[in-house]
């Protein structure tokens, strides 16, 4: 790896031909930008959004108005100049991030003096009314005017156009910019997968292999507790398994989907985990564990977690905070999670829920103002939002700070600024998601697996946590099935009239769900009695509310 330039040099001395004149104008002068505005060259876009925070590593909380501010932020100097180029000068209006979801609620009420505002704490609800009355520009109508081409072209192919196609309203016009992410694996759109996983490391005291089918699983957790293997005295072992919803990486196993609605992918299809093949099955196998007491059924996971009671857990696979939180006893093997995806049914292809390899960021949205008095600037503003530039700064950072290229083109960071610098860890805070400006992020999924298997090294163990790599190549790789965990991540905005009727439907078909899974699987509440609970499900509109769900799935899709 290319030896870390540090941020002194780098602003002081080998900087100078990296960033060039114009970063270093707006580093010495931004009172110089002020006057070229004032002048007519650059025209101001204001943007109201909230005040975010990150806490590094030392500990210390920094906010994002003293980043903006700060000259040494370098990727944001770089958005400013960037932006110089193009006749732009952003004002960044914070609201305290604990009083910006009230703030939202109430900002329409009056005339906002701003262009471009973080919508991401208002309602779907409210974002369709504040449409309705011409509250928002329509994207489109900017672009068409205003554009240099840049974002006409974006959402017209790729992924911009799979972002118009879930984000346009009924009148095929989108009115918000949201975040986008990748992930990419070799070449392959893929979403970070989420599962249950075993204490790998208890395996291994008992002399057990990885489980592989609803019994073996079952002879593993019962083992556990025989044998007392946390060493407390008692039968506490427990596995965190949901017995309120079915996402919990053990239903999938069963071919059972996450929720009384969900698509599934494979075939373009809505329905319900209450409809598929393998439910019965699967409820009778937690009957099963909740009967030999296996269970953790007190709501105290996290603490049971940190007391070294879980047996397994439903987890994000491609991380390693659950094993770190862990307190093993001294001389003991550290925590190891290890993944499990098995065909509990024969013939039922299992499943693993996972992210969408293309998302738009849950629920963030940055509308232009329709009081707006400066169109043409927050077109370029857009333009440039929707820019491979753009993408490459949030993604990268700085060509020669922060990375390189390498002679095949392919880019590479340069050791230590992709995690130790402020700059760094706090950048998202200024570019991305929940903030001021949407992010488009190209992820790459085969670098975060590689970390991955890295960090077990720090926890211990000599060949990493390899075992949660090679599960997380297999569910890349495709030898599972899928389902994604977020039902809004695969469909088109809902219209009105569609969002108002889910909200009227899932109040009680959630509760009804919910309540019948852990009633069936605590035995208060009998399988014999199936058609029933069917029937009072369908009476409360679940066959209609997977119809609005089809729907949706189908206009972003076609």
């Amino acid at each position: 790896m290319m030896k870390k330039i540090s941020r002194r040099d780098f602003l002081q001395g080998s900087a100078a031909g990296i960033l060039g004149t114009a970063v270093t104008g707006i580093l010495g002068g931004s009172m110089n930008l002020a006057a070229k505005a004032s002048e007519g060259e650059l025209t101001v876009v204001k943007i109201v959004g909230y005040n975010s925070s990150r806490t590094t590593a030392d500990g210390e909380t920094h906010y994002l108005r003293d980043y903006i501010n700060d000259p040494n932020s370098l990727r944001w100097q770089r958005l400013v100049s960037d932006l110089a180029e193009r006749g732009v000068q952003l004002e960044v209006e914070l609201i305290e991030e604990d009083q910006y979801e009230t703030y939202s609620q109430t900002a329409f009420a009056t005339s906002l003096d701003a262009d471009m505002m973080n919508i991401s704490y208002v309602s779907d609800e409210m974002r369709l009314n504040l449409v309705e009355n011409g509250k928002f520009w329509a994207l489109d109508d900017l672009i068409d005017q205003y554009s240099d081409g840049t974002a006409k072209e974006f959402f017209e192919t790729g992924d911009g156009e799979m972002e118009r196609k879930m984000s346009q309203l009924e009148d095929g016009k989108i009115y918000w910019k949201q975040s986008i992410t990748i992930g990419d694996y070799h070449g392959a759109e893929v979403g970070a997968p989420l599962t249950f996983a075993i204490r790998y490391d208890w395996l291994e005291k008992l002399g057990l292999d990885i489980p592989n089918s609803p019994d073996e699983l079952f002879d593993a957790l019962k083992a556990f507790q025989d044998q007392d293997v946390n060493g407390t005295g008692l039968a506490d072992e427990v596995a965190s398994i949901s017995t309120a919803s079915f996402t919990n990486g053990l239903a999938q196993c069963f071919g059972v989907g996450t929720d009384y609605v969900y698509v599934d992918e494979a075939a373009g299809v809505a329905t319900s985990a209450w409809y598929d093949e393998g439910v019965k099955t699967y409820i009778e196998y937690m009957q099963r564990l909740y009967q030999a007491g296996l269970l953790e059924t007190s709501g105290l996971d996290s603490e049971k977690e940190v007391e070294n009671k879980l047996s397994g857990r439903y987890e994000w696979t491609t991380l390693s905070v659950y094993e770190a939180s862990v307190q093993t006893p001294e001389g003991e093997p550290k925590t190891y999670y290890v993944p499990i995806t098995f065909e509990a049914i024969e013939g039922v292809t299992p499943l693993v829920v996972q992210q969408a390899g293309f998302q738009l960021k849950g629920g963030d949205g940055f509308a232009v103002l329709a009081d707006t008095k400066v169109p043409e600037a927050v077109a370029a503003l857009l333009d440039y939002l929707c820019s491979s530039e753009y993408q490459v700064l949030t993604d990268w950072g700085i060509e020669g700070y922060n990375y390189i290229v390498n002679d095949d083109g392919t880019k590479e960071f340069i050791e230590g600024t992709a995690e130790d610098t402020v700059d760094v860890q706090l950048y998202d805070m200024a570019l991305w998601a929940l903030s001021i400006l949407p992010r488009y992020e190209i992820k790459d999924r085969y670098e975060e697996l590689l970390s991955l298997v890295s960090s077990g090294i720090d926890l211990g163990y000599e060949e990493g946590f390899t075992l949660k790599g090679e599960y997380i190549d297999r569910v890349y790789s495709g030898v599972y099935g899928s389902v994604n965990y977020s039902i809004d991540g695969v469909v088109a905005v809902a219209t009105q009239e569609e969002s108002a009727r889910i909200t009227e439907l899932s109040v009680d078909l959630a509760t009804y769900s919910s309540e019948l899974l852990s009633k069936l699987i605590f035995g208060q509440a009998s399988l014999d009695d199936w058609d029933t609970y069917i029937a009072d499900m369908q009476r409360l509109g679940l066959d209609e509310i997977i119809e609005i769900y089809q729907t949706r799935y189908d206009r972003a899709h076609s």
